[in-house]
């Protein structure tokens, strides 16, 4: 015993190359060794270095109280602490799963053994216990058994998270969408799409919001449609709504370009102006390949007079459309009165095509007909070229 007592010091107070080398001994001394270091871990707060070594010898001690003090690990805040525990508890496989069973089992232990089993994502065995904690737990415990599910492929997993889009608890319908929407193996003989619709009015925000994201996602026109008809809700949270424009612009589709425009034009008939959605229907209708027409339109509307921000915006947008159709129309803009607009006109005219939009500026600096705006926008291109 005074030799491991020798060794343990040596483990506290040695630098890295004394742990290194005591750490491999400790090693061998198989289960004796397990009471002392968990009473070392217990006042080792300060030093995760240290930490880091006991997680790595009780990884390699195949008992019951180093596998639950390698799930406690798993939450400490030092990154290189959590992967050694996580490594640890990989490496003890089925000894670890058969304990973290038993810990499911105790309600002072079921979160600890929960969230080293999510952990385990590469193991089947863990499968059944997920699911198990996914219908008794407690709320917090079935949350993160759902998120956990989603890393697995089983027919089992599916139904039960259809059941969670109902749960009592809005963390536990928030888990099942955000599991459901990414598990497309499985949902190709469910409509997911009319399942998760519902969930755009759930009493809780988290839950709509999640449910936006789930649709883009999906990225069906029957979900742009609903995505469309929330957005003219009133009074919506402008987050949400911030989410829900942000959806539709994932879809990509001519449904989606549809209720972006809609929500366009209820928006641009509020006082004052709503900017920052604004500015989101603009930047998201650039992943539109038949957006540009209406984007022109947008960029001619009086509502655009009223606000530089949407027009360097605009002007950013059908940049990023990548037309060259488009250089010289944009090139006209260039006599717009606001210097930032001008010059998110020139970064739209290089994204397209810097050599042709720079010889196309050129050429019109040259004509006799211009106004004195334009002549001072092309003027502003050439300088900052």
């Amino acid at each position: 015993m005074q030799e491991i007592a020798t060794a343990l010091n040596t483990l506290k107070m040695g630098d890295f190359q004394s742990r290194w080398d005591i750490a491999k001994q400790l090693e061998d001394c198989g289960e004796v060794i397990v009471s002392p270091l968990l009473n070392l871990l217990k006042v080792s707060d300060a030093d995760p270095e240290l930490q880091w070594f006991i997680a790595k010898i009780l990884a390699s001690l195949r008992h019951p109280d180093a596998i639950l003090a390698l799930s406690q690990l798993l939450e400490h805040s030092d990154e290189d602490v959590s992967s050694m525990a996580v490594q640890g508890l990989a490496k003890m496989g089925t000894d670890a799963i058969d304990q973290l069973s038993n810990a499911l089992k105790d309600p002072t232990r079921q979160m600890t053994g929960l969230r080293a089993l999510t952990q385990m994502h590469h193991r089947p065995e863990v499968v059944p216990l997920l699911l198990e904690v996914s219908q008794m737990g407690s709320a917090e415990a079935r949350s993160l058994a759902f998120e956990a599910l989603d890393q697995f492929i089983d027919p089992r997993i599916s139904p039960l998270l259809l059941q969670g889009l109902t749960d009592v608890s809005a963390e536990v319908r928030k888990a099942a969408i955000a599991s459901l929407a990414v598990r497309t193996q499985d949902n190709s003989a469910i409509d997911l799409v009319e399942r998760l619709m519902p969930a755009l009015n759930d009493a809780d925000l988290g839950v709509v919001t999640q449910a936006a994201k789930a649709l883009g996602r999906l990225g069906t026109d029957r979900g742009a449609i609903a995505l469309t008809q929330k957005c003219s809700e009133p009074n919506l949270d402008p987050t949400l709504h911030q989410t829900l424009i942000q959806a539709l612009g994932w879809i990509g589709s001519a449904a989606a370009l549809k209720g972006l425009m809609e929500t366009w034009q209820m928006l641009a008939q509020q006082t004052p102006l709503p900017e920052l959605l604004m500015q989101e229907i603009l930047s998201s209708t650039a992943n539109f390949s038949g957006a540009a027409e209406w984007l022109l339109e947008v960029v001619r509307s009086p509502i655009l007079q009223q606000s530089p921000k949407l027009r360097a915006n605009a002007m950013l947008s059908l940049g990023r459309i990548g037309s060259p159709a488009l250089l010289l129309l944009l090139i006209e803009r260039l006599e717009d009165p606001d210097y930032i607009v001008r010059l998110h006109v020139l970064a739209a005219l290089k994204q397209i095509d810097s050599e042709l939009a720079h010889t196309a500026i050129q050429q019109r600096m040259a004509d006799d007909h211009i106004t004195p705006e334009l002549e001072e926008g092309l003027a502003i291109a050439l300088r900052e070229w």
